[in-house]
Protein backbone atom coordinates (compact mmCIF):
# COMPACT_ATOMS: atom_id res chain seq x y z
CA UNK A 1 0.00 0.00 0.00
CA UNK A 2 3.01 2.71 0.98
CA UNK A 3 4.42 1.79 -2.51
CA UNK A 4 1.53 2.53 -4.38
CA UNK A 5 1.32 5.78 -2.47
CA UNK A 6 4.94 6.57 -3.18
CA UNK A 7 4.74 5.50 -6.60
CA UNK A 8 1.28 7.76 -7.39
CA UNK A 9 3.32 10.89 -5.30
CA UNK A 10 6.31 10.28 -7.47
CA UNK A 11 4.15 9.94 -10.67
CA UNK A 12 1.83 13.19 -9.89
CA UNK A 13 5.57 14.69 -9.65
CA UNK A 14 6.76 14.17 -12.45
CA UNK A 15 3.77 15.31 -14.67
CA UNK A 16 3.80 18.32 -12.98
CA UNK A 17 7.14 19.90 -14.50
CA UNK A 18 5.79 18.51 -18.09
CA UNK A 19 2.84 20.18 -17.69
CA UNK A 20 4.90 23.65 -16.54
CA UNK A 21 6.89 23.31 -19.33
CA UNK A 22 3.98 22.78 -21.86
CA UNK A 23 2.42 25.87 -20.44
CA UNK A 24 6.11 27.45 -20.56
CA UNK A 25 6.26 26.36 -24.39
CA UNK A 26 2.88 27.81 -24.98
CA UNK A 27 3.57 30.82 -23.82
CA UNK A 28 6.94 31.42 -25.96
CA UNK A 29 5.38 30.55 -29.30
CA UNK A 30 2.33 33.28 -28.16
CA UNK A 31 5.38 35.63 -27.56
CA UNK A 32 6.80 34.81 -30.92
CA UNK A 33 3.03 35.21 -32.73
CA UNK A 34 2.02 38.08 -31.27
CA UNK A 35 3.76 41.40 -30.48
CA UNK A 36 4.25 43.47 -27.78
CA UNK A 37 2.44 46.70 -27.24
CA UNK A 38 4.24 49.46 -25.62
CA UNK A 39 2.89 53.28 -24.93
CA UNK A 40 5.14 55.75 -26.18
CA UNK A 41 5.65 59.67 -25.76
CA UNK A 42 7.51 61.91 -28.52
CA UNK A 43 10.74 61.25 -26.03
CA UNK A 44 10.27 57.72 -26.72
CA UNK A 45 9.45 57.94 -30.28
CA UNK A 46 12.60 59.82 -30.67
CA UNK A 47 14.52 57.11 -29.05
CA UNK A 48 12.86 54.33 -31.23
CA UNK A 49 13.65 56.33 -34.46
CA UNK A 50 17.23 56.67 -33.63
CA UNK A 51 17.45 52.96 -32.67
CA UNK A 52 16.91 52.12 -36.59
CA UNK A 53 19.57 54.28 -37.72
CA UNK A 54 21.55 52.35 -40.40
CA UNK A 55 18.60 50.27 -41.19
CA UNK A 56 15.64 50.14 -43.88
CA UNK A 57 12.76 51.67 -41.75
CA UNK A 58 8.80 50.83 -42.26
CA UNK A 59 6.90 53.15 -40.41
CA UNK A 60 2.95 52.33 -40.20
CA UNK A 61 0.33 54.52 -38.69
CA UNK A 62 -2.77 52.68 -37.71
CA UNK A 63 -5.40 52.09 -35.12
CA UNK A 64 -7.47 48.79 -34.09
CA UNK A 65 -10.62 50.97 -35.12
CA UNK A 66 -9.54 51.97 -38.75
CA UNK A 67 -11.45 49.47 -41.07
CA UNK A 68 -8.59 49.71 -44.30
CA UNK A 69 -5.89 49.21 -41.04
CA UNK A 70 -7.20 46.08 -40.14
CA UNK A 71 -7.89 44.80 -43.42
CA UNK A 72 -4.02 45.18 -44.17
CA UNK A 73 -2.88 43.64 -41.01
CA UNK A 74 -2.49 40.44 -42.52
CA UNK A 75 -0.22 41.71 -45.15
CA UNK A 76 2.20 43.78 -42.88
CA UNK A 77 2.25 40.67 -40.19
CA UNK A 78 3.57 38.98 -43.35
CA UNK A 79 5.95 41.40 -44.60
CA UNK A 80 7.44 41.53 -40.96
CA UNK A 81 7.24 37.62 -41.09
CA UNK A 82 9.39 37.49 -43.92
CA UNK A 83 11.94 40.68 -43.66
CA UNK A 84 12.11 40.15 -39.50
CA UNK A 85 15.33 38.70 -39.81
CA UNK A 86 16.64 41.55 -42.48
CA UNK A 87 18.12 44.86 -41.58
CA UNK A 88 14.91 46.22 -41.72
CA UNK A 89 13.05 48.23 -38.90
CA UNK A 90 9.77 47.88 -38.27
CA UNK A 91 7.69 50.50 -36.38
CA UNK A 92 3.62 50.03 -36.00
CA UNK A 93 2.64 53.19 -34.39
CA UNK A 94 -1.09 52.89 -33.03
CA UNK A 95 -3.82 56.06 -32.55
CA UNK A 96 -5.54 54.07 -30.63
CA UNK A 97 -6.14 55.36 -26.79
CA UNK A 98 -3.16 54.83 -24.32
CA UNK A 99 -5.80 53.97 -22.01
CA UNK A 100 -6.87 51.04 -24.38
CA UNK A 101 -3.74 49.28 -24.59
CA UNK A 102 -4.77 46.56 -21.92
CA UNK A 103 -8.39 46.31 -23.17
CA UNK A 104 -8.11 46.78 -26.94
CA UNK A 105 -4.91 46.76 -28.42
CA UNK A 106 -3.13 44.17 -27.10
CA UNK A 107 -6.70 41.58 -27.69
CA UNK A 108 -6.08 42.80 -31.17
CA UNK A 109 -2.65 41.70 -31.62
CA UNK A 110 -3.36 38.41 -29.70
CA UNK A 111 -6.73 37.61 -32.17
CA UNK A 112 -5.00 38.65 -35.09
CA UNK A 113 -1.74 37.19 -34.14
CA UNK A 114 0.50 40.15 -35.26
CA UNK A 115 3.94 39.17 -34.78
CA UNK A 116 5.77 42.52 -34.28
CA UNK A 117 5.11 45.15 -31.04
CA UNK A 118 2.88 48.05 -31.31
CA UNK A 119 3.58 51.67 -30.11
CA UNK A 120 1.04 53.55 -28.85
CA UNK A 121 1.18 57.16 -29.27
CA UNK A 122 0.37 59.27 -26.31
CA UNK A 123 0.81 61.92 -28.05
CA UNK A 124 -1.37 62.98 -31.31
CA UNK A 125 0.76 66.59 -32.42
CA UNK A 126 0.72 65.79 -36.17
CA UNK A 127 3.27 68.42 -36.42
CA UNK A 128 5.46 67.51 -33.88
CA UNK A 129 5.15 63.66 -35.45
CA UNK A 130 5.86 64.95 -39.07
CA UNK A 131 9.55 66.49 -37.89
CA UNK A 132 10.45 63.82 -35.52
CA UNK A 133 9.88 61.18 -38.62
CA UNK A 134 10.69 63.73 -41.49
CA UNK A 135 7.67 63.44 -43.08
CA UNK A 136 4.75 65.68 -43.33
CA UNK A 137 1.92 63.33 -42.81
CA UNK A 138 -1.82 64.10 -42.56
CA UNK A 139 -3.58 62.02 -40.60
CA UNK A 140 -4.97 59.55 -43.14
CA UNK A 141 -5.30 56.09 -41.33
CA UNK A 142 -3.62 53.98 -42.68
CA UNK A 143 -0.24 55.64 -43.33
CA UNK A 144 2.68 53.75 -44.19
CA UNK A 145 6.18 55.35 -44.87
CA UNK A 146 9.83 53.38 -46.41
CA UNK A 147 13.24 54.61 -45.75
CA UNK A 148 16.31 53.83 -46.94
CA UNK A 149 19.49 52.84 -45.00
CA UNK A 150 20.43 56.40 -44.84
CA UNK A 151 17.02 58.17 -43.44
CA UNK A 152 15.37 59.32 -46.89
CA UNK A 153 11.90 58.31 -47.62
CA UNK A 154 11.38 56.08 -50.51
CA UNK A 155 7.73 55.57 -50.44
CA UNK A 156 4.58 56.68 -48.57
CA UNK A 157 1.42 55.23 -48.80
CA UNK A 158 -1.71 56.91 -47.67
CA UNK A 159 -4.55 54.11 -47.17
CA UNK A 160 -3.67 50.63 -47.04
CA UNK A 161 -1.34 48.40 -49.03
CA UNK A 162 -0.16 44.85 -50.09
CA UNK A 163 3.06 42.56 -49.42
CA UNK A 164 3.83 42.96 -52.74
CA UNK A 165 3.39 46.92 -52.11
CA UNK A 166 6.23 46.80 -49.61
CA UNK A 167 8.08 44.31 -50.92
CA UNK A 168 8.33 46.11 -54.16
CA UNK A 169 9.53 48.71 -52.37
CA UNK A 170 11.98 47.60 -49.65
CA UNK A 171 13.83 45.16 -51.53
CA UNK A 172 15.75 47.03 -53.29
CA UNK A 173 17.15 49.08 -50.71
CA UNK A 174 18.42 45.89 -48.75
Amino acid sequence: MAAAALFIFLAACTQQPARETAERQAEATEQTIVGDVTGVDMAALDALLAETSGKVLVINFWATWCVPCVAEMPELAEFYREHSRDDVAFLALSLDSPDGIEDTVKPFMRQHEIPFPAYVLAERDIEAISALIRQEIYGVLPTTIVYDRGGAVKKMWEGAITLDDLNTVVKPLL
